[in-house]
């Protein structure tokens, strides 16, 4: 009470002639405690819209590589598709020259005279080479197709032996 009494004085004294009205100290405290109060309002908002910055970069980043696996993997599958159409073009080639042999080993059988099997051999010959780029270029292929390695079926498949060569159950 006498602080009340000394701050009327006070205001008497400032120019202010009427005492503060009753409550007055509470409205004081409530204005001293609402910036606190809008702080933690304000700290939680940046926290909010930090969390939220952060999830939006993790999903930003998860969506980016999800199209990279995406591409790649389309990219993949029309390697592989071209590798196939490679592979049954050179299967049919293979196929075609094959026929040829064919044609020429009935001509070969058929000739008559030595210069004429000799010609036929030489073209026969060519054949043949012409026959292993062609596999050479179709194994390629069927590679690619499959990824880079030969399928289990067209692998060559060996047994290790580790016994002596001398031992006559060895292989068994």
């Amino acid at each position: 009470m006498a602080d009340d009494l000394r701050l009327s004085e006070a205001l008497i004294k400032l120019g202010r002639p009427h005492a503060p009205a009753p409550g007055w100290q509470e409205s004081v405290r409530q204005r001293i405690i609402a910036p606190r109060a809008e702080r933690r309002g304000s700290r939680a908002l940046i926290a909010a819209m930090a969390g939220l910055a952060v999830l939006c970069t993790a999903l930003t980043l998860f969506l980016y590589q999800k199209s990279q696996s995406e591409e790649a993997a389309k990219a993949d599958v029309r390697l592989k598709a071209s590798a196939l159409t490679d592979y049954e073009r050179e299967v049919k080639a293979l196929r075609q020259n094959q026929s040829e042999q064919d044609a020429l080993l009935d001509k070969y059988r058929a000739a008559a005279t030595e210069e004429e099997r000799k010609r036929l051999e030489d073209a026969i010959a060519a054949k043949k080479r012409e026959a292993y780029a062609i596999q050479a270029r179709a194994d390629t292929a069927k590679r690619k197709a499959s990824g880079g390695r030969m399928p289990d079926s067209s692998r060559a498949k060996s047994i290790k032996v580790n016994c002596d060569p001398n031992d006559p159950l060895c292989g068994l």
